[in-house]
Formats: C-alpha cells, structure tokens, sequence
C-alpha cells in the first residue's frame, strides 16, 4: 500500500470522516482527500510525525516503507495467555465486542486508537509496545531444553510487578548512582501517595 492507501485505512478504522481528520491534524478536508488520492507525494515531516503519534504507528509504517512490524495480534494473544484471561473477560473488562477482539487475534483488524488505549491500560503495558515490540520475555517456564533453570532477576522482577517495572529497572541501570538513587526516593514517594489498600 501507499501512503494514502494507508492514511484511508487508518482514518476509516478510527470511524473519521476526512473533515474529522484534518480537524485534528490542522489541515482542511481537500487536503486529507490528496494525501488519500495520492496527489501528494511528499508529506511535511512534523505532518508525518503528527499523523504517526495520532496514529499510533511507526512513521516508516505510514510512508509505506515497512509493514508497521505487526505484532499486536501476538501480544494480545501473548497478554491475554499470561493474565490467564480469556476473550470474554477482556469484552466485558474493555467493552470491545468478542468478534473484533477475535478479529484483532487473527490479524484481521487493527484495534482504533481507544481500543488500542484500553487494552494497554488493563493489561499495564505501554500502547506502541504493544504494536510495534514483539512481547515474549515473560514466560512461565524460564528453562532450557535441557531443563535447567534460566530466569534471571529481570525476569522474577516482570512476573512479580509486570513488564513496566521491568522497563524501569532496565532503564535504572544504565544510571549513575545519583540517578539510581533518585529513581528511589521517587518511586518511594509514588508508593506512599498512592499505595494500593
């Protein structure tokens, strides 16, 4: 697909019209329709960015340079196996209907930008990592093939607390000690303000 074969497809499958488009990007309906028409060939870069971050995918996914590296489906199905839930728990958790959330598991359909939003949100995980990385370092069985034990503390740590505290604990140690410490005292602080009764 083009870039305007793709901005129709990703405009048509949020439910915009062109004139809602363009609202939200700035631009005026005839522009939305030459950019799906294809009667413009280079798009202002902060337009892709604004498109891409609108969107929800990878700028060179919008230009058509690559597939948008399609690992949604995988990481629900990933996800949903991990939380131990099943499809109809997921319906009535995100108010998503049981046919488009089978739909997104056979990489039938891409999730709207609020269907993205709130399977993120229940499953704790970041909306563009759930698109575009591939999510396959939890695993109940961290063994090799000839069953010794392989999990390390990075793993323990995303089965006890999930992948977002994995992320900060891997980001952490890329820090000096005045960093480190101050990652901390400011999770510290997050768990006395809001500390789960």
């Amino acid at each position: 697909m083009d870039t305007g074969d793709i901005i129709k497809s990703l405009r048509e499958r949020n439910g915009w019209t062109q004139e809602e488009l363009g609202e939200k990007v700035g631009v005026k309906k005839s522009a939305v329709a030459k950019w799906e028409n294809g009667r413009v060939e280079n798009l202002k870069r902060n337009m892709i960015e604004s498109l891409s971050n609108l969107f929800g995918v990878a700028p060179s996914y919008l230009m058509g340079w690559d597939d948008g590296n399609r690992f949604f489906h995988k990481n629900l199905e990933f996800l949903l196996e991990y939380h131990e839930k099943d499809i109809d728990t997921l319906c009535n958790e995100s108010g998503i209907n049981a046919d488009r959330i089978k739909s997104f598991l056979q990489d039938k359909l891409d999730p709207t930008k609020g269907e993205l939003f709130s399977i993120a949100n229940i499953f704790q995980v970041d909306p563009i990592e759930l698109l575009t990385k591939k999510m396959t370092s939890i695993s109940r069985i961290y063994s090799d093939e000839y069953g010794n034990d392989t999990s390390t503390t990075l793993d323990e740590i995303e089965l006890c607390y999930g992948y977002g505290m994995r992320q900060i604990v891997e980001q952490a140690k890329n820090l000096n000690t005045d960093g480190y410490n101050r990652v901390i005292d400011y999770i510290r602080d997050l768990n006395d303000k809001y500390f789960k009764e």
